[in-house]
């Protein structure tokens, strides 16, 4: 059942977020080349740019704003992704590398 109540309320002034991610200026940006099958990446997280190649590759463009962040999602597409061009924090070119060198270690 429903009963409509002649209960009002004033909104809230400020506005909720969802939490999402928003890039800032001085926040790195690297471009990727993605293999075809790992285009879901444009899917699932905030990319600035894409550009499609006559093979079916993508390059995007991403923020960073966390290495660990970039080290996961680059682990995680292996050898489906490349890192082509950073700016900002020169260090991003290498941490693919870097970051499989700790897990290997482990080993």
């Amino acid at each position: 059942d429903i009963e409509v109540l002649g209960e009002t309320f004033e909104p809230p002034e400020e506005q909720r977020t969802l939490g999402l991610f928003e890039a800032r200026a001085d926040d790195p940006r690297v471009v990727l080349e993605l293999d075809p099958e790992a285009a879901w990446v444009v899917e699932v997280y905030p990319v600035e740019a894409v550009e499609a190649a006559e093979d079916g590759r993508l390059r995007v463009t991403l923020a960073v704003s966390a290495r660990p962040w970039l080290e996961r999602l680059l682990l995680r597409l292996g050898p489906r992704a490349r890192v082509v061009e950073v700016t900002g924090d020169r260090k991003l070119a290498e941490c693919a590398h870097e970051a499989a060198q700790r897990v290997l270690a482990r080993y």
